[in-house]
């Protein structure tokens, strides 16, 4: 076994959660089969949470690929001196997966 996709979500209010630092190994980028697997399941764990927005920036090249996985683009940025837009995930696309929550994490941290 060996780790071939990353991606990390977290809840920045109540209610709004964010993906981030979405990664797969080079050697399995053919066919966005294991992207659009983390994205669908980031999405859905968050709504088993609690989740009624799920945000994500994403880089340009990107937007296309998460168009088509039912997300829209809700503003343009520049991140890095790069290209990016923030999009939100349309939930109706995203069931809730039954994932458990994690003992002992609060509902939601505030961020000072």
């Amino acid at each position: 076994e060996r780790v071939v996709g990353v991606v990390r979500i977290y809840e920045s209010q109540p209610g709004v959660w964010y993906g981030g630092r979405l990664g797969v190994h080079r050697q399995h980028r053919r066919g966005w089969r294991i992207g659009k697997g983390l994205i669908e399941k980031a999405v859905q764990t968050a709504q088993t949470w609690g989740c009624s927005k799920f945000l994500a920036t994403v880089q340009l090249q990107n937007v296309r690929f998460f168009q088509r996985l039912h997300w829209d683009s809700l503003q343009e940025l520049r991140i890095c001196d790069r290209p990016h837009h923030l999009m939100q995930a349309n939930l109706a696309y995203y069931p809730p997966n039954g994932e458990l929550r994690p003992q002992g994490i609060p509902q939601w941290l505030e961020v000072a």
